[in-house]
């Protein structure tokens, strides 16, 4: 059983795979609480040789999380919580970092996302994205893509 799980979230297909477990672990009362998080980059002051208005910036960061948090509530009103405890934080920032940052000060058991199978496991053992791995003091589990059907089945 684990206490608290955190659930990254970047509104791609990928990522809600790590959704589908969730609700399994739900259904069978494996979790007490679930913490879903999108991190998204924030707007950059300056472009090439450009800076932007601040009003601009502002505005665009106020967008981003406007949108995160629509899509955070989205996902979930769709999850049945079977009396687990639940919130959803959107935020901005580097997301490794940030991610890593927030499952400490959560006091996250386990942070539970998804990866696309392309790039996968073998991509992480092998790459910087290893160091994604590291940046986190709690267990990661890291989900591939579900195998697609098979045109012969």
């Amino acid at each position: 059983m684990f206490h608290k799980v955190l659930i990254p979230l970047d509104g791609s297909k990928v990522a809600e795979e790590s959704i589908e477990v969730l609700r399994q672990w739900l259904a069978s009362g494996q979790i007490r609480e679930a913490l879903l998080v999108r991190v998204d980059r924030p707007t950059p002051e300056a472009v090439v040789d450009y800076v932007l208005p601040a009003e601009i910036v502002a505005a665009s960061n106020e967008k981003k999380l406007d949108d995160a948090r629509r899509y955070l509530d989205a996902v979930s009103r769709s999850i049945d919580w079977n009396g687990a405890a639940h919130r959803s934080l959107a935020t901005l920032g580097e997301p490794t970092p940030t991610l890593a940052r927030l499952a400490e000060e959560e006091g996250v058991d386990l942070v539970l996302t998804a990866v696309e199978t392309r790039r996968g496991v073998h991509h992480l053992l092998r790459s910087s994205a290893n160091r994604v791995l590291r940046a986190f003091s709690v267990p990661v589990l890291v989900l591939g893509e579900p195998p697609k059907a098979s045109a012969a089945a």
